[in-house]
C-alpha cells in the first residue's frame, strides 16, 4: 500500500463495488459496468448523509442487500444528541478488513520498531463505549462494537 497508494485504492474501490453489484444501491448506479474511477464519478452522484437516510433506515429496518451485499447488523452511533445523530453501517467486510486490520496493523508496525517491547506480554485493560440492541442491529460507540465481535 504505502509503495502504490494509488493501485491501493483502486483496489479498494473495486472490492467495495463487487460487494455492492447485487446491491439495491449498486442495481440503481448499474455499478457493474464500473470499470474506471471515472465511470464511477459518471454513474454515482456525490451524496451526503441526508441524501441516504432512505438506504440507512432500511438497513435500520433489517432488509437485505440495500447497499452491500447482505444484511448490515451492526451501526455505529456518532451521538446522543437527536439533531445530530448518525447511524454508520459497519458491515463485516469494512469491520474486519478495515477497523481490526488497522489495529492489528499498527501493532505489527510498533512490533517491528520496538522488537524487544514487552506490550503484549501479560493481561491489558481494555475499556469501551456502550452498544445495545436496536430491533435486529447492534448500534453503539465503535469501541463497544470492536470488542462486541472480537470477544
Amino acid at each position: 500500500m504505502a509503495s502504490n497508494p494509488l493501485e491501493a485504492q483502486y483496489d479498494a474501490l473495486t472490492e467495495v463495488l463487487r460487494l455492492g453489484e447485487m446491491s439495491d444501491f449498486g442495481r440503481r448506479y448499474e455499478v457493474e459496468r464500473i470499470e474506471t474511477i471515472e465511470d464511477f464519478q459518471a454513474q454515482v452522484p456525490l451524496s451526503d448523509y441526508s441524501s441516504m437516510g432512505g438506504y440507512l433506515r432500511q438497513m435500520l429496518d433489517g432488509e437485505a442487500d440495500v447497499t452491500t451485499e447482505g444484511r448490515v447488523r451492526l451501526f455505529a452511533r456518532s451521538t446522543d444528541a437527536e439533531p445530530l445523530r448518525k447511524y454508520i453501517p459497519i458491515t463485516h467486510h469494512s469491520l474486519w478488513g478495515n477497523h481490526l486490520r488497522g489495529a492489528r496493523d499498527m501493532v505489527a508496525l510498533y512490533m517491528d520498531a520496538y522488537p524487544s517491547s514487552r506490550i503484549l506480554d501479560g493481561r491489558c485493560l481494555t475499556g469501551s463505549g456502550w452498544c445495545s440492541r436496536v430491533g435486529r442491529a447492534l448500534v453503539g460507540d465503535l469501541s463497544a462494537l470492536l470488542i462486541h465481535q472480537t470477544r
